[in-house]
């Protein structure tokens, strides 16, 4: 991993079309200089298909720069299912426990 920054970013609301752009636009200078990305969902109620892919191209940027992109899922969401029927669970790391791992810092 590069040795940047952790960032935390709390989202909240839907994360569909046009607050998936937004949410690009912001968090890609961060991920040109972060370590780690941590996006905390589990405020977020819903997500569409604009919104899984900024995630993806989010992962996809940090992996290419040797970081890192986790994602905080509220158990039995609605973004937890939508990630599961996309069988996305695996890419973002949705079965390992985060939140003890940002406790400890």
């Amino acid at each position: 991993m590069s040795g940047g920054p952790e960032v935390l970013a709390r989202l909240e609301g839907p994360l569909s079309l046009g607050d998936a752009e937004d949410l690009l636009n912001w968090m890609q200078p961060l991920c040109a200089v972060a370590r780690r990305v941590v996006l905390d969902l589990r405020g977020v109620e819903q997500i569409d298909a604009a919104g899984v892919r900024v995630l993806v191209l989010l992962q996809e940027e940090l992996a290419a720069a040797r970081g890192e992109l986790r994602l905080l899922v509220q158990p039995g969401s609605r973004v937890e299912r939508t990630l599961g029927l996309l069988r996305l669970r695996e890419r973002f790391n949705l079965d390992e426990p985060v939140e003890a791992d940002i406790a400890a810092r």
